[in-house]
């Protein structure tokens, strides 16, 4: 069994040395550097550990909308792949169907080379 660190360290080390590797480098470490710099001008302690609750503060974490988009969010992934795959594959074949149908219609219609069924031949071949 893998350590669940190193594996996380892994794929977000994957992530980062793809092509938008760079720009994500770039996006998160200006939004660290406006929060430490906003940090330091606020009065509250300056702290590690205030710089922390600063920078995620629990408040958010906690919040029912917070709660919501996450759910959300979760449903999406889940339901993406129930709704998007059967449409996906019926307009691919609907498309195909109707493509078919053109060339017939402007070519004449295709003859089968051969008697055996298409499963025959696939077995047979």
């Amino acid at each position: 069994m893998t350590d669940p660190v190193a594996a996380v360290t892994d794929a977000i080390i994957k992530q980062l040395n793809g092509s938008i590797g760079p720009a994500t480098i770039l996006l998160l470490l200006s939004a660290v550097v406006s929060a430490v710099t906003v940090f330091l001008r606020s009065d509250q302690a300056k702290t590690l550990p205030g710089l922390k609750r600063f920078m995620v503060p629990i408040d958010t974490l906690t919040h029912a909308s917070t709660r919501a988009n996450v759910l959300f969010w979760i449903s999406r992934e889940l339901l993406m792949l129930r709704v998007a795959l059967p449409t996906a594959a019926s307009i691919a074949t609907a498309y195909g169907y109707a493509s078919h149908a053109v060339s017939a219609a402007m070519l004449g219609a295709a003859g089968h080379t051969s008697d055996r069924q298409p499963l025959q031949f696939l077995y047979c071949s």
